[in-house]
């Protein structure tokens, strides 16, 4: 196993019965003695590894069935850890009670989110602490500054790996800001995003390595005060074995968008634009905006179906039933349902100038809205549909180009090669 830390004799439950009190209380005190009867209790149950001794930890402020890129990120990635090196632990937060599950192979923790701020950040810190061994990098897809605390005057190193840029997103939900995220960089914050952004960089300059999944990201890091050096660049991936391109003949939906409901992704957009072209457009995901864009979608009589947040074999049919993916957001770390939805032989559409070009090669296996010959929503779509060799073409390229650069097995594997690397 990748982080088992240290060799011990494997003694047997009989070599632990002591002659006599002082000597059971030294045995069972013992470096010796501790492992072996956590090692029994192992075997016993059928273990991977002792998990006291060597405990891998994943970090997230969401996990599934929350939606979002390190919802789906943590979860994979701890799943496909647990099969190739054995147990790990997951912390996380929630909006209901706190909870511990666990199994043979994983411990998902979560914090509820209406603790007050304050112990909220030092449970989760004292959770990592808990379930993270010191030999062992943590790998945190969010909560920097409680990975941060944790590790602060610890032995423990930390990865983070940044799904994009937490401070915008905080304002741009709270209503603080209607930037886009490159103007938002230069803008003069109040003192409380600027205390924000001061402890989200502080927090990411002491991790020992910071994964990004595109080039955009990796400049803002650098903006941040991150050493160029301890970037490291890994898009994000999709599995293959499951989103494949078999749809079928029959289109039930026009248009897809898989997303978080929240205002940046611009679905109230796609709603107009679908009822412009008398296009069925399906909608998968939750969020605060969700009863608005249902009101939207309502008032003007738009051909628009909700699904909410779905089962994946679920939204692997939706895949299947869909014609086109519009990706309208004005920013993005990058995509998993962008991802997912070109594994799954669809023609893809997404915003110029916002992360999707590090997926998106435009005019050669999808559209890139902005440019001059697409420079809205509309005429991107309504080019695609009277063009069907133009979107036969691009969907070939993207399967390839998918399969090559964005493919889970390979890109897990250059995070567990780095974890190694920081261990």
């Amino acid at each position: 196993m990748l982080f088992r830390s240290g060799s011990a004799s494997h003694a047997s439950v009989a070599e632990l019965k002591p002659r006599n009190n002082a000597e059971s209380v030294a045995r069972f005190f013992s470096v010796k003695s501790t492992y072996a009867r956590w090692d029994h209790i192992v075997r016993k149950n059928n273990y991977p590894f002792c998990v006291l001794r060597s405990e891998f930890c994943l970090v997230s402020g969401i996990y599934p069935p929350e939606s979002g890129g390190p919802a789906k990120f943590t979860k994979e990635f701890a799943e496909w850890y647990s099969t190739k090196s054995g147990h790990c632990s997951v912390v996380t937060l929630t909006d209901e009670k706190s909870s511990t599950t666990h199994n043979a192979h994983q411990k998902i923790i979560k914090l509820s989110r209406s603790l007050n701020i304050v112990t909220r950040y030092l449970k989760v810190a004292f959770a990592i602490r808990r379930n993270s061994s010191s030999g062992v990098p943590i790998l945190a897809a969010g909560m920097f500054l409680e990975t941060y605390l944790a590790t602060r005057f610890s032995r423990r190193k930390y990865v983070a790996k940044v799904p994009g840029d937490f401070v915008w997103e905080r304002a741009r939900n709270n209503g603080y800001t209607e930037l886009d995220i490159e103007d938002f960089q230069s803008a003069a914050l109040n003192l409380k995003y600027r205390v924000f952004r001061w402890m989200a960089s502080q927090s990411l300059r002491s991790a020992s390595q910071v994964i990004v999944p595109t080039r955009q990201l990796e400049k803002l890091c650098v903006r941040w005060g991150v050493n160029a050096e301890n970037i490291s660049y890994i898009p994000n991936s999709v599995d293959l074995s499951l989103f494949n391109s078999t749809g079928k003949p029959t289109k039930d939906f026009d248009l897809l968008t898989v997303c978080r409901l929240v205002k940046w992704k611009g679905v109230d957009e796609l709603i107009a634009v679908a009822h412009a072209l008398n296009l069925k457009l399906a909608i998968a995901g939750d969020g605060p905006e969700k009863l608005n864009l249902e009101n939207q979608a309502k008032k003007i009589g738009a051909g628009v179906t909700f699904f909410g947040d779905i089962s994946q074999p679920q939204l692997i049919d939706l895949y299947q039933r869909s014609r086109i993916f519009v990706l309208n957001s004005s920013y993005e770390g990058l995509s998993h349902a962008l991802l997912e939805a070109r594994a799954s032989g669809l023609f893809s559409i997404a915003r110029a100038n916002t992360g999707s070009e590090d997926v998106i090669e435009n005019d050669n296996d999808g559209i890139l809205c902005g440019s001059h010959k697409y420079p809205d929503l509309k005429s991107a779509i309504t080019y695609v549909l009277s063009h069907p060799e133009f979107e036969h073409s691009c969907i070939s390229h993207s399967l390839a180009r998918t399969s090559e650069i964005f493919d889970k097995k390979r890109n897990f594997e250059k995070i567990y090669q780095l974890l190694k690397a920081v261990a």
